[in-house]
């Protein structure tokens, strides 16, 4: 999600942890979420996710690094609504939001978020008395225009969803960009050299037609000073931070 944070869109800042003893950035505010990096679904997502302190944080993570063996991502937890926007690409781009509306009597606390119950253990039949339901949420031109954007710089196609959380003072923050719904995959074309090589007196190709192989991918970005849209202001026609 770094493309479309240095795009200008907010997003929350977050700290890839690989050990439970790495240092925790000072810059990150909490309270803080933790989430595994690799395993989605809301696995893990209840109402110990997220930490008000780096003793809780500390524990947390120890143990979804214990259990996982996995890396773990801690970010800032926006505290507020929040929002799941869909985009179906056709002869016309289109953008639907709706809010998830959360049950005070089942989700008390002062943490709302879809927690792995709320997600795929809610047995209640009725949509109302649920830990959460959906509600139409008729979003502004400039937060469609944001959405399609983030749409073109993550590169999608045909279909996406993105979780957004709108905090107290009316700010979106973009937390959950699934390319697809039902796999939160993205298929991506790459080329590498396969070169010819002997074997037994054999020549072929080094990379087998059709083999599965996994991938990293590194991204390289110049070193620029980067400040969110919010911050930058116009008053006298000129823009200042």
């Amino acid at each position: 999600f770094v493309l479309a944070g240095g795009a200008g869109w907010l997003f929350p800042r977050y700290q890839l942890i690989t050990e439970s003893t790495e240092p925790v950035n000072p810059l990150l505010r909490y309270p803080l979420i933790s989430k595994i990096n690799d395993i989605h679904g809301s696995v893990e997502i209840d109402e110990t996710a997220v930490s008000e302190n780096e003793r809780h944080l500390r524990e947390r993570v120890k143990r979804l690094i214990a259990t996982y063996k996995q890396d773990v991502i801690i970010e800032e937890f926006i505290v507020g609504r929040e929002l799941s926007a869909i985009v179906f690409e056709g002869l016309k781009r289109k953008v639907y939001v709706a809010e998830k509306v959360f049950n005070e009597e089942r989700m008390p606390g002062p943490y709302k978020l879809a927690s792995f119950d709320a997600v795929w253990a809610d047995e209640e039949p009725d949509p109302m008395k649920q830990i959460y339901h959906y509600e139409k949420f008729e979003p502004s031109e400039w937060l469609k225009e944001d959405i399609k954007k983030t749409y073109e710089v993550l590169k999608m196609e045909d279909y996406a969803k993105f979780d957004l959380r709108l905090d107290q003072s009316g700010r979106y923050y973009f937390i959950d960009p699934n390319v697809n719904d039902m796999t939160r995959s993205l298929k991506v074309r790459v080329e590498i050299p396969n070169p010819i090589v002997e074997e037994g007196g054999r020549r072929r190709r080094e990379l087998f037609h059709r083999l599965y192989a996994e991938g990293k991918v590194r991204v390289e970005t110049p070193e620029v000073l980067v400040v969110s849209r919010a911050a930058v202001l116009s008053p006298g026609g000129d823009p200042v931070v």
